[in-house]
C-alpha cells in the first residue's frame, strides 16, 4: 500500500492527476478505512479535474466515515452544488454548521 501512496504522490507532484486520482482510488478501494487526508485529495483531485459524479460519490463514502471533518463535508457540498443539486449541497453544509458552528468554512 505504501508504494501506491508514494506513486500517487510522485504524480501529483508531476501534474498527473488522473494517474494520482488512479493510484488513490485502487489504495481507497482496497482498503476503505484510509485516514481522511487521502479521501480529501482524492475528492479535491477530482473536482479539480471536473469528475464532479465520482467526486460526490467518494465524498458521500467519506463523510460516512468521518461524519465529522469539516473539509470532507464542506468538499462534499461544493460538489453538490457544482452536480446542479444545490439542496442536498446547502444540506450538508448545514450539517458541517450544526457540527462546528461559527466555522467560516461553511457559512461562506
Amino acid at each position: 500500500m505504501d508504494e501506491k501512496l508514494k506513486l500517487a504522490e510522485t504524480a501529483l507532484r508531476a501534474g498527473q492527476l488522473d494517474t494520482a486520482i488512479g493510484h488513490i482510488v485502487d489504495i481507497c478501494t482496497a482498503t476503505p478505512q484510509q485516514p481522511v487526508h487521502i479521501y480529501r485529495v482524492l475528492v479535491t483531485q477530482l473536482y479539480k479535474t471536473g469528475r464532479y459524479e465520482e467526486g460526490e460519490a467518494w465524498a458521500a463514502k467519506a463523510t460516512a466515515l468521518y461524519p465529522r471533518d469539516l473539509e470532507m463535508l464542506n468538499l462534499h457540498g461544493v460538489i453538490l452544488r457544482e452536480l446542479g443539486r444545490p439542496a442536498e449541497g446547502v444540506a450538508v453544509l448545514d450539517n458541517g454548521l450544526e457540527l462546528h458552528p461559527g466555522n467560516v468554512m461553511v457559512i461562506m
